[in-house]
């Protein structure tokens, strides 16, 4: 997308450091967008589960038409199993951290989609190892 639109990594990196208040955070946002759609168009084309983590660039430019995108392919019957591992909740909401800036819902069809790992599963207390 980048090269597409002749934008430059250096620009990028300078309006994604000047942040939200920076003058050109719209641009880089709607560059992001772009971007996201492809990434979500081969996503859910790929075969087999999605297993995705580490989605905080989604929430720190509120990629919500990623994650939209992704919820919609898990509605077809051949659409793919989508698993988003998130670090912790909001409010009983399954949420992306969005560090400095917003919070990123994730959206779901039902409140049975989101499970709380316990921490004694985390700490590996089940195999009785810690």
């Amino acid at each position: 997308v980048m090269s597409e639109r002749r934008v430059s990594a250096e620009a990028v990196a300078g309006a994604d450091r000047a942040g939200p208040s920076g003058r050109h955070w719209a641009l880089l946002r709607t560059l992001m967008q772009a971007a996201a759609e492809r990434v979500a168009a081969r996503w859910t084309k790929e075969p087999g589960p999605l297993v995705l983590t580490d989605l905080g660039l989604a929430a720190r430019f509120q990629l919500s038409g990623l994650l939209d995108a992704l919820l919609q392919a898990t509605r077809a019957d051949d659409g793919p199993a989508v698993f988003v591992v998130l670090a912790r909740y909001a409010d009983a909401r399954a949420v992306i951290d969005g560090g400095a800036g917003a919070a990123l819902a994730v959206p779901t069809h039902s409140p049975a989609q989101c499970v709380d790992v316990p921490d004694a599963w985390v700490r590996n207390l089940h195999r009785g190892e810690a």
